[in-house]
C-alpha cells in the first residue's frame, strides 16, 4: 500500500470521528433544550378540564415565526399547531376560549391578523354553518351592539357560492333572529362592528366563533400605557447650613 493510500485512510478516519463527535454533541444539546418548549410540543391537554380553542391568523406571512413565539408566551401551556394553511395557527389550552382570546390580543396585537374564539365546530355545509352562526349571534350579540358576519374559506370544501353571497345570506339570518329576539332592528356595521361572528372554513370542517372590538381596544390601551414615558421628577437639593 502506498504512502498516499495510507494518508487517505487516516484522513477518512479523522472525518468519521469528527462527524461522530458532532452528532454526539448535538444529541446532548437536544436533550438539554428548554423544557418549556418541550411541554408545548408534547403537552397532552387534560380531558377533565374545559379546553378553549382559537383560530389565529398572522398579520403577514413573514411574521409567522414571531407570532408563534408570542403565542407560546401568551398562553402557556398550550398546543399550537399549523393545520396546513399559510399564516394560520390553531391554539388549544385549558380555559374558556373568550379568555384565551383576550390574553392573545394583549400579548401580540401587532403580529396578528385576527383571533377567533371558537364556540362551535361543524361540517363545511351551508346549512350547518348558518345554524351555528345564528345560535352564536343570539347568545353573544347584545341588544345595543353592532355586528357583522365574516366567512374565511381555506382548503377543499363544498361551499361553491361566492363568499360575499354566503356572508349576506347568513348575516341576514342572524339579523332576523336578533330582531325577533329583541323586538328592535339590529345594528349592522360591516366596517367596525362591536361583535364579529367569524366562520373559519378549514377544508371539510368549519370553526365558528366571535371577535370583539373591545378586546382590540383594551390591547391597544395597554400597549400605549407601556410605551408612555414616565414623567421626570426633579428633587431640589437640600440647602447647606453654615
Amino acid at each position: 500500500m502506498t504512502t498516499v493510500d495510507n494518508l487517505f485512510r487516516v484522513f477518512a478516519r479523522h472525518v468519521r470521528c469528527s462527524k461522530n463527535e458532532a452528532t454526539h454533541k448535538q444529541s446532548q444539546k437536544d436533550s438539554q433544550v428548554n423544557p418549556r418548549l418541550c411541554a408545548c410540543k408534547k403537552m397532552e391537554l387534560d380531558s377533565s378540564q374545559k379546553v378553549g380553542k382559537l383560530i389565529v391568523t398572522c398579520r403577514a406571512p413573514f411574521t409567522a415565526r414571531k407570532t408563534r413565539a408570542a403565542l407560546r408566551k401568551a398562553v402557556f401551556p398550550a398546543r399550537i399547531t399549523r393545520p396546513g394553511f399559510r399564516s394560520l395557527f390553531v391554539v388549544e389550552a385549558e380555559g374558556e376560549a373568550i379568555e384565551l382570546a383576550k390574553q392573545v390580543y394583549r400579548a401580540c396585537p401587532q403580529l396578528m391578523g385576527h383571533a377567533t374564539a371558537v364556540l362551535a365546530e361543524v361540517d363545511s355545509k351551508l346549512d350547518s354553518i348558518k345554524e351555528a352562526a345564528v345560535k352564536i349571534g343570539m347568545e353573544r350579540i347584545g341588544a345595543t351592539e353592532s355586528f357583522s358576519f365574516r366567512l374565511f374559506k381555506r382548503g377543499e370544501h363544498n361551499l361553491a357560492e361566492d363568499t360575499p353571497k354566503i356572508e349576506y345570506d347568513i348575516g341576514g339570518a342572524i339579523n332576523a333572529a336578533l330582531e325577533m329576539k329583541t323586538g328592535k332592528k339590529p345594528l349592522v356595521n360591516l366596517n367596525d362592528p362591536d361583535v364579529t361572528v367569524n366562520a373559519e372554513v378549514l377544508g371539510p370542517i368549519t370553526f365558528l366563533g366571535i371577535l370583539r372590538k373591545d378586546w382590540q381596544i383594551a390591547a391597544q390601551t395597554e400597549a400605549l400605557q407601556v410605551m408612555r414615558p414616565q414623567p421626570l421628577v426633579f428633587v431640589a437639593p437640600e440647602p447647606k447650613h453654615t
